[in-house]
């Protein structure tokens, strides 16, 4: 019985190579909180950063018109003690005489203040946004948006003009004209600063949606 020999040109099969062992895979490494936090899915850290920033400016501006509105108070209340005021009347007894401004008097007030000034950031803080998207898309849209924001933002520097005077209403010995015009509950102070709560969730939301 013949034995067939493979042509000399055949290919020779080759052994598998057993001192090589294989390699096993690495496992990926565990990210770190802060990398967990920021990269999390929606989270847009450039906004918050923005919204966090005027929300800050708002509160420093809104404390600073605040005193120099309490100032002004204080001067006014002051300036109508000495118009009213009696040399027969012993002292304390002049029914128009008037306190400066007391702690408790001012704490609504430069709340509302405070509110509106961060509402006015915000309206600001989005205009400016819109502003540079118009300049690089010309998009009618928001253009549009730039039309209804603009004078909302007037409407609201108004309105801090509007708490300024407001400040006075703590003054005012009738207490009638204080619940109607003040910071007590219905009073027209209590609505403006409710309005710009509302105004200030829905700015923020807004805003942070422009910045994705």
């Amino acid at each position: 019985m013949n034995d067939q020999m493979p042509p000399p040109d055949a290919p020779q099969p080759t052994s598998p190579d057993l001192t090589t062992t294989p390699t096993e895979p690495t496992a990926p490494s565990q990210p770190t909180y802060h990398e967990t936090v920021l990269t999390k899915p929606g989270l847009n850290k450039r906004a918050i950063v923005y919204i966090i920033s005027l929300f800050i400016i708002g509160i420093v501006a809104g404390l600073i018109l605040s005193n120099v509105f309490i100032n002004e108070t204080n001067t006014i209340i002051q300036q109508i003690n000495d118009q009213f005021d009696n040399p027969f009347l012993p002292p304390g007894q002049n029914p128009y005489y008037q306190q400066n401004l007391t702690t408790e008097q001012i704490i609504l007030p430069t709340f509302g203040v405070v509110i509106v000034c961060i509402s006015v950031l915000l309206l600001i803080g989005i205009i400016a946004v819109y502003i540079k998207i118009v300049l690089k898309t010309k998009s009618r849209y928001i253009i549009g948006l730039l039309i209804f924001l603009i004078p909302l933002l007037a409407e609201t520097i108004v309105s801090i003009s509007a708490l300024r005077n407001l400040f006075v209403s703590a003054a005012i010995p009738y207490m009638r004209i204080q619940q109607s015009i003040g910071f007590g509950f219905g009073g027209f102070g209590s609505v403006l600063v409710i309005v710009s709560v509302f105004e200030i969730i829905g700015l923020t939301m807004l805003l942070y949606i422009s910045q994705e």
